[in-house]
């Protein structure tokens, strides 16, 4: 069971400009949330269901690409 708040991982990923980004993962008040450059973002509970739903939600929300959830 994660803790409800604190660091989850990172996704590794790539921006529109070709350069690598690294978004945090973390809980807050029992949600998952994604944070670049102080943009934090809920990720949607039904992608958590999926092995690269952190992943999935990145690249959708920060239009990256190759994207990879790496766990804490």
């Amino acid at each position: 069971m994660p803790a409800k708040n604190g660091p989850r991982g990172e996704v590794h990923a790539i921006d529109g400009n070709g350069e690598p980004v690294v978004i945090r993962v973390f809980w807050k008040r029992g949600s998952a949330y994604l944070s670049l450059n102080g943009h934090e973002h809920l990720v949607h509970p039904s992608n958590l269901r999926r092995a690269n739903g952190f992943a999935m939600e990145a690249v959708l929300i920060y239009h990256v690409s190759d994207a990879v959830y790496v766990p804490r």
